[in-house]
């Protein structure tokens, strides 16, 4: 069922907890919070978190940025406890070290004979791979959305969920 913004009206997605269109927080429904598996934040928190606090989307997105703020965010309060900037921090942080191993790997091959010019093609297009993945992330991070990469997501999605 299509949701609407009650602020521009614009339609959004189901599952989305910002309009895309104006990026203005989302009522909640009553769906829509049972759908949520990752026991969606109070929108007073989403919409106007407290003094010196990021909303959500915010701190989400920028766990894409580089790892270093996907750790900060798993560190610290109160971003430690909201599940959407845990599952994108752990999501961020499986990415970046799924690309260093391939890295590694990619290095291992190319000392083999007859690999060192395959390694040179390959090496940058996993790199330009791996930023259109974490860009992406990004993005749905910013629009309040969850995107689950096929093996890491549900790893995230595991160290995500609230105890």
């Amino acid at each position: 069922m299509p949701r609407f913004c009650s602020f521009c009206g614009a339609q959004a997605p189901e599952m989305a907890n910002f309009c895309p269109a104006c990026g203005k927080a989302l009522e909640p429904t009553a769906t829509h919070a049972k759908e949520w598996a990752y026991g969606n934040q109070p929108s007073s928190t989403l919409a106007n978190p407290a003094s010196g606090e990021l909303r959500d989307n915010i701190a989400g997105m920028l766990a894409y940025i580089t790892v270093a703020p996907a750790i900060v965010f798993l560190l610290l309060e109160p971003y430690k406890h909201r599940p959407f900037v845990r599952f994108h921090a752990f999501q961020s942080v499986f990415l970046t070290g799924a690309a260093i191993v391939a890295c590694i790997a990619l290095m291992m091959l190319g000392m083999l004979p007859f690999f060192g010019v395959l390694v040179l093609l390959l090496g940058p297009l996993l790199w330009f791979l791996t930023l259109l993945v974490a860009l992406v992330c990004l993005l749905k991070a910013y629009q309040g959305q969850i995107w689950k990469l096929p093996v890491l997501g549900d790893l995230a999605e595991k160290q995500a969920k609230p105890t």
